[in-house]
């Protein structure tokens, strides 16, 4: 039978054509994440056209993991899943990331387009809390175009072999 229960994650859903692949392929419901409002409001509308917006939740975060490694979606006194309640996380069978590519040349002020400035600091704070989002047997993949240290260490390899039990 088909596990209507079952829960992807997309981190990172920019045009939303991630998010709906997953849903195509994987029953269940498809949370998507993006620190642009305007990916998210993209997903949900690629969603609608596809007839399958009561599959979707969608959230403007800057990560799904918060500063203390602890998951940020979790469920609420009502049964629904919202930002900010990490005490009773969400977790999910799959989880599909393409990581935004380093960019430190880039300058913005505003603390919401500040995705990955800091060197590799989405991808710590990623890594750290990945292990936390996963079911029991649940798979994650993790995409990125490959970055090096100044040591010529894949830093991308070394956050995610840092960060837990994970095969990289």
């Amino acid at each position: 039978g088909v596990d209507i229960t079952m829960k992807t994650l997309v981190v990172g859903s920019g045009t939303g054509l991630d998010a709906l692949v997953a849903a195509l392929s994987c029953p269940g419901t498809v949370v998507a994440v993006d620190i642009n409002p305007l990916a998210v409001l993209n997903t949900e509308y690629l969603f609608r056209l596809a007839g399958m917006e009561k599959r979707l939740r969608a959230f403007t975060l800057d990560n799904i993991i918060g500063e203390n490694g602890e998951p940020l979606l979790g469920w609420n006194e009502r049964g629904r899943m919202e930002e900010g309640w990490g005490e009773n996380p969400v977790t999910f069978d799959r989880i599909l990331s393409s990581m935004p590519p380093h960019a430190p040349d880039v300058h913005n002020d505003e603390p919401r387009n500040q995705w990955d400035l800091a060197p590799s600091r989405f991808l710590r704070l990623f890594s750290r809390g990945l292990i936390k989002l996963l079911k029991p047997n649940g798979k994650a993949l993790v995409q990125n175009t490959k970055r090096v240290d100044s040591l010529g260490n894949d830093e991308v390899r070394m956050a995610l072999a840092t960060g837990g039990a994970y095969l990289v």
